[in-house]
């Protein structure tokens, strides 16, 4: 499938399975959460106009390991920011966050992305990873911020929003900075694989 967009404005999601990727993109289209999404196998391709402004973002799941790390590190280059996604209560998924990231810093030449850590799920009342762990790896990271959200109550999930408006782009071969206001807000997605 020779599958052929213009993306020039790549925003990648990433993270363990049943972290809260897809509810994070409900969220960007205005939508409730819900706990009836099926699992994305392979990659989910979203599209966002944000003030005139259009993103692509790709939500990726590694149900085939090789095929995900091929695709990401090809990509890689071209990601404009990167929202890492972990479960407060899965070490295990933390753990797979660290290394997503550590592999996107091994396999890009400028050394520098901005990585927008999201911590879902705080309103289990119940953590499992270290948060001495978790500000170790954002203090080590340039551009790197830290937010503890749960896509099912809401909680500070407008600070996505913040992110991925604060983040300056390239158009027309000049930087832009997105401006604050919400309005022109549209999302659209389709899937491949």
């Amino acid at each position: 499938m020779d599958f052929q967009i213009d993306q020039p404005n790549k925003i990648y999601i990433i993270g363990d399975r049943m972290v809260g990727k897809s509810n994070i993109i409900r969220f960007l289209q205005g939508k409730a959460f819900s706990q009836k999404i099926q699992s994305i196998m392979g990659i989910s391709f979203s599209y966002l106009t944000l003030n005139n402004i259009k993103f692509t973002i790709k939500e990726m799941t590694d149900n085939n390991e090789f095929k995900f790390i091929n695709y990401y590190k090809d990509e890689i280059e071209d990601i404009l920011l990167l929202i890492v996604v972990f479960s407060i209560d899965n070490e295990k998924s933390f753990e797979y966050a660290k290394w997503l990231i550590q592999f996107t810093f091994d396999n890009i030449t400028n050394n520098q992305m901005p990585i927008l850590l999201c911590g879902n799920k705080c309103d289990l009342k119940k953590e499992n990873v270290d948060e001495n762990l978790i500000f170790e790896l954002v203090n080590n990271i340039k551009d790197c911020k830290y937010v503890q959200i749960s896509c099912k109550e809401g909680i500070n999930m407008k600070h996505i929003l913040k992110f991925i408006k604060k983040t300056e782009i390239n158009d027309d071969m000049k930087e832009k900075t997105i401006n604050q206001n919400l309005e022109g807000i549209s999302v659209c997605r389709c899937n491949i694989f």
